[in-house]
């Protein structure tokens, strides 16, 4: 069943308190677990290094990608990440057809690894925030778009897409019009995405800073998620204890790399998570992340202990 673009999502409430388990797994045991049928909802953090790529599997079977992971701009090497990890990753994991990819923005460490993921996957749809940017990898992500045909949108709020037995997603921001001049427009304009599988609201936040958090706040947003991918990779732009304290996490998910150029994740931006009492996984220590929910516990595995 394809995926749905709705007009309006229904209103689903989002309990203060979610039962969570942690299982120290493997991916040979995930690739059983995300093949085989069942009602949960599967949010899958990849170990892609200094970057972000994030695989849903909703009960219904269809597949949501978030980023590809890449190279840190000004930092290459020319590790393909895309090739050697995300693909071989997700074929492992039984993937056959991504149903809709999002690019949360243009930078490399986002948008590297997609370019392999469009040139082995069948997709049918994608999403990003259409800013331009001189970064190779989204000149060639648009360029394999064009080129194989696969429908495109703008992400823009009020967005939303309906994925079947009960999972929703609405696209929180980019709202245009598109924020500009700020020298930080790329993370700015990032794709913003909160999932509602029952009473499991996952927010996913590209590398939005904390005017973004601002901007949800003030526009009046439910932002409570029991899961939130902390964004960009945990540094200092954002992580606000306001936004903390509306999102509320049970568990909260850092996509970061081992020894990083930056410094990430940032001390401060722990606390204020650690404060909260969120549980706190970082994929440079923890490795890849799967959290299994069924729309009222969450289970999280980890590749490592």
């Amino acid at each position: 069943m394809p995926s749905r673009l709705l007009d309006r999502a229904g209103h689903l409430p989002v309990p203060r308190w979610v039962p969570v388990v942690l299982v120290a797994g493997a991916v040979v045991v995930w690739s059983v677990i995300l093949t085989r049928p069942n009602d949960d909802l599967h949010v899958f953090f990849l170990d892609v290094g200094q970057g972000d790529a994030i695989l849903l599997r909703a009960p219904s079977g269809q597949t949501v990608l978030i980023d590809g992971g890449g190279e840190v701009e000004g930092h290459l090497t020319g590790y393909d990440v895309g090739a050697r990890r995300v693909v071989p990753v997700l074929r492992r994991l039984g993937v056959r057809r991504i149903d809709v990819v999002i690019l949360s923005h243009a930078h490399e460490d986002h948008a590297g690894g997609l370019v392999a993921v469009l040139q082995n996957f069948r997709v049918g749809l994608v999403l990003d925030s259409g800013l331009p940017h001189p970064a190779p990898s989204y000149a060639r992500i648009r360029e394999l778009v064009a080129a194989r045909g696969i429908p495109y949108r703008l992400a823009r709020r009020g967005m939303r897409l309906d994925l079947g037995d009960g999972l929703r997603l609405a696209v929180l921001l980019p709202q245009e019009p598109l924020i500009a001049g700020s020298g930080s427009d790329v993370n700015l304009n990032s794709v913003v995405v909160r999932a509602i599988y029952h009473h499991v609201g996952v927010l996913f936040t590209g590398d939005m800073e904390a005017l973004n958090e601002s901007q949800l706040l003030d526009l009046g947003d439910d932002v409570r998620s029991a899961i939130l991918k902390v964004a960009h990779h945990g540094s200092d732009t954002g992580t606000t204890e306001a936004f903390v304290d509306a999102v509320r996490p049970a568990v909260a998910v850092i996509s970061v790399g081992a020894m990083n150029p930056f410094g990430h994740p940032h001390r401060r931006t722990l606390d204020v998570l650690e404060e909260w009492g969120a549980q706190v996984y970082r994929t440079d220590r923890d490795g890849a992340v799967l959290i299994q929910s069924d729309g009222r516990r969450i289970t999280v595995r980890t590749v490592r202990h």
